[in-house]
């Protein structure tokens, strides 16, 4: 046989011996002595190394450095020692535990801040005007003017005692016919004056009567038959409330205002308080 012929069959030969060799030694996929480090183990792979025998030296150093999902609570504890897991490996359990999940703190977002012209944001207590028509929307509060005057007249059988609000008209004009306004009550607190009103039923709206340099709301009338008390009904205006969150109401007149001279004022007026208090007024104008 020629040199030639026996090296080209020799070499296939060796080819396959080759490979033989090398795939007889390679392991099978999954076969190798060493843990991925994958398996996470669960009390039911701690009870079977337990009833395989498994020394607790070994099943402690793989509980030590295999990831786990033990149950430890009272129950599971109870069942691994009446199954005869060790002290010693229960201990490594509840050592080795399912680490703790990090603790996210919630970020709150920032609230805005409120609105001042937004009648359902928070406002310092008092009555303010909502306008509705025109450009400027902007809350207008109603300034408190506190009289400290009153005047009382003798008629034919009859004597009535007003409050006198010094100057003709007040100072914050309203052109609208119906205007709205929003009552803020501080809950609790004092909010207008000592006896602390809590809501607009507490108040009341009344036509001053405008005489030369001043503005007049008779509160009180005495004749034979005693003394009344209060707004006279002819100087009533009605009004219509809603309650729209607590300590904040929304009112609104009942008819269309007259253009003159008005004021919201404590409704229990005695003849006592009329020589002192407090009103919250405001002028109708006809719109320009």
């Amino acid at each position: 046989m020629s040199r030639k012929m026996y090296f080209l069959l020799f070499v296939p030969v060796l080819i396959v011996a080759f490979t033989i060799n090398v795939s007889a030694q390679a392991p099978p996929a999954g076969a190798s002595g060493s843990s991925s480090g994958s398996d996470v183990l669960t009390n039911a792979d701690i009870l079977k190394m337990v009833e395989a025998k498994v020394g607790d030296d070994i099943i402690i150093g793989k509980i030590k450095s295999s990831p786990n999902n033990y149950d430890t609570s009272i129950d599971a504890i109870l069942k691994l020692k009446a199954a005869g897991v060790s002290d010693a490996v229960i201990h490594a359990m509840v050592d080795a535990g399912p680490a703790a999940k990090p603790v996210v703190k919630e970020v709150s977002a920032k609230k805005p801040p409120p609105d001042p012209n937004d009648p359902m944001s928070p406002h310092p207590i008092g009555i303010y005007w909502k306008p509705n028509q025109g450009t400027d929307k902007r809350l207008m509060r109603l300034e408190p003017y506190t009289y400290s005057q009153s005047r009382c007249g003798a008629g034919i059988m009859k004597m009535t005692c007003k409050i006198i609000i010094t100057g003709d008209r007040a100072a914050l004009r309203v052109t609208e016919a119906a205007p709205e306004f929003w009552f803020y009550f501080a809950t609790g607190q004092d909010a207008f004056s000592a006896s602390g009103p809590s809501s607009t039923d507490d108040f009341v709206l009344a036509r001053l009567e405008k005489k030369s340099n001043e503005r007049q709301l008779a509160v009180g009338q005495g004749g034979v038959t005693g003394i009344k008390a209060g707004v006279r009904p002819q100087d009533k205006v009605a009004v219509e409330s809603k309650q729209v969150a607590p300590g904040i109401y929304q009112v609104r007149p009942s008819k269309p205002l007259e253009p003159g001279e008005y004021a919201f004022l404590r409704a229990a007026v005695t003849m006592e308080s009329a020589s002192g208090g407090k009103v919250f007024d405001f002028g109708v104008d006809r719109p320009k």
